[in-house]
């Protein structure tokens, strides 16, 4: 290669590195002061991890072209990156264990709207039983799909309780351990009414929430701030909830929270209850959005407009101290939702 050509091509490269890592240092710095409560900024948070990808490509760039400045500046953002999500593609070693049985639990957001397109809810019935999990909640629960999952489950899953909706904020638990509708409430402006459970299994009883948060969609200034204020509060309502009801036993709640990790909803429940996929599972677990054209596809079709697979983690299974996370997964999604559910297997201290 022409020693001009390949000097002005570093040249570029170089300036190219400095303008991202410029701008990274920027979104940082808005993230560390302002977090949510700026506009757009909470859901320009929500894909920060991609943001720091080409980091490392530039981080190689200026080893090679001996660009020693960039390289300190690209391999300070590498190490950031690190910070946030390293921790999540580290071995968990030694698996833990726990001394009694344990209780297999999955999320999953069923997608209220599968009644208006060619999705069966006999998928979703059909992803339950490959996981075969001992409890079951459900967000965007239909009357479609409550008659398939009375009709198709009532046999391994005697103990439900159902409270579906024609449109996207039903609920539905089902269980092979008996369950107890407590008749409480929470209070807040949630999509749908969340569940609050007692769940009797092996004489210890639990207590199990089932919610839903509403969603951010395109809008004013005004309209996002609103929905990343009331996720806000509902967290906080969450978290004080989880504490009056731990005082008495242990604690489950999973639900669609349509939050990521480095939101301050997330940070608020997190406090108080511990994370099955931070505690035991593998990667990223990006849940959303995953309603695949075929078996590998790389795209979902949003809005009219082919999006990226799982792109997201917004849905989770939090849990009191009193259990030890055994493992945590991301099944497949067999086909039914925009969502792949989660499955963790929890054991008591």
């Amino acid at each position: 290669m022409d020693n001009k050509y390949e000097t002005t091509l570093q040249k570029f490269a170089a300036v190219l590195g400095w303008v991202y890592l410029v701008g990274l240092c920027l979104w940082l710095g808005l993230y560390l002061i302002f977090g949510d409560d700026i506009g757009y900024l909470g859901l320009i948070n929500s894909f920060a991890f991609y943001y720091f990808l080409p980091a490392f490509i530039f981080a190689i760039l200026a080893f090679l072209m001996r660009r020693w400045s960039l390289l300190a500046v690209s391999g300070a953002a590498v190490v950031v990156f690190l910070w946030f999500w390293g921790a999540l593609f580290l071995p968990r070693l030694p698996r833990p264990t726990v001394a009694g049985e344990t209780l297999k639990v999955m999320t999953y957001n069923v997608e209220g709207v599968v009644r208006n397109r060619s999705g069966d809810p006999r998928n979703i019935v059909d992803s339950i039983l490959h996981e075969d999990p001992d409890i079951v909640m459900m967000q965007e629960f239909t009357h479609a799909t409550a008659r398939t999952v009375r009709r198709e489950l009532s046999e391994q899953y005697p103990y439900q309780i159902l409270a579906p909706t024609w449109d996207v904020y039903g609920k539905g638990v089902i269980s092979k351990y008996p369950l107890t509708n407590t008749g409480d409430t929470l209070p807040g402006n949630w999509k749908g009414t969340p569940q609050i459970l007692t769940l009797d299994w092996q004489g210890q009883e639990i207590t199990v929430i089932n919610y839903h948060f509403n969603k951010s969609a395109p809008g004013s200034i005004a309209e996002v701030d609103a929905t990343f204020a009331n996720r806000e509060n509902l967290a906080q309502i969450l978290a004080e909830a989880a504490i009056q009801y731990g005082e008495k036993r242990p604690v489950i709640a999973t639900g669609d929270s349509n939050i990521t990790p480095l939101g301050e909803a997330y940070k608020t429940i997190h406090a108080e209850l511990q994370d099955a996929w931070l505690e035991a599972g593998f990667g990223l677990g990006h849940t959303y959005p995953a309603d695949e054209f075929g078996r590998n596809a790389l795209f979902s079709v949003k809005w009219g407009l082919p999006i990226p697979q799982k792109l997201i983690r917004i849905d989770y299974i939090f849990v009191s101290d009193d259990w030890v996370v055994v493992n945590a997964v991301r099944p497949r999604n067999r086909g039914g939702s925009d969502h792949l559910p989660v499955v963790a297997e929890i054991g008591l201290k």
